[in-house]
């Protein structure tokens, strides 16, 4: 559902956004409101949890006006408060980031390549794409995950566990967090690349969820769970 709210005042819509971050960034006296549809702001949110730090909206509703000074399409989902241009974090590639936005549930995720950003919306189908020339051409994709699922998993490379470190630890933050898993402390996992008590806390909780032995390991049948590969 797409609610309306006051250009210029800020109202709490989640636990880290407030309705002014998606206001339309013209200047113009008749543009006096705010629209931002709710199934959006928790697809958001699910980001923002999934990264651990702050997520800058470079813009989100915006004005007719506006949508054609700015060069957007006629029938751009940002006038109906169902899009969201979201700046990628300047420690996450920014595949890696379209990835996490289509894991969060978005329905369009186009990764503008070179631009710094990742455009999600909530259109009726599902859509994921690339571009290189600042949205004049899409190049569709059938997912950004950086890793795709193998359909055999060689365990003895991947087997992580508390003391483990490096990039393949970061992953497993990323989907920990991704899940909802959060750490001892009640939070979001730090994307460190360090497996310490708060991720092995998650993990062993994931485990559970699972009906998996709750060792606080990837061993096979984890990694297979995480992975979403059948068994």
């Amino acid at each position: 559902m797409v609610k309306q709210y006051i250009k210029g005042k800020a109202t709490k819509l989640s636990a880290n956004f407030k309705s002014t971050e998606f206001d339309c960034r013209c200047k113009r006296s008749d543009c006096k409101v705010t629209l931002v549809d709710e199934d959006m702001l928790q697809c958001i949110q699910r980001v923002r949890d999934a990264v651990g730090k702050a997520i800058v909206v470079n813009s989100g509703y915006r004005c007719d006006a506006h949508n054609k000074s700015v060069g957007g399409a006629s029938g751009s989902k940002h006038k109906s408060g169902l899009a969201v241009d979201l700046k990628c974090p300047k420690d996450i590639k920014l595949n890696d980031f379209a990835f996490i936005c289509e894991q969060a549930g978005f329905h369009g995720v186009l990764r503008y390549d070179g631009q710094g950003f990742v455009h999600c919306d909530m259109r009726e189908g599902i859509y994921y794409g690339s571009t290189t020339d600042n949205g004049k051409t899409f190049k569709k994709v059938d997912t950004f995950n950086p890793k795709p699922q193998p359909t055999k998993v060689d365990v003895t490379l991947l087997i992580l566990k508390n003391g483990s470190k490096g990039e393949s630890v970061k992953a497993l933050q990323i989907l920990l967090n991704g899940y909802g898993f959060k750490g001892k402390n009640g939070k979001v996992l730090t994307v460190d690349g360090i497996f310490g008590g708060n991720c092995e806390y998650a993990l062993k909780n994931f485990q559970k969820t699972k009906g998996l032995t709750q060792n606080g390991k990837t061993d096979g049948d984890t990694l297979k769970a995480l992975l979403g590969v059948a068994k």
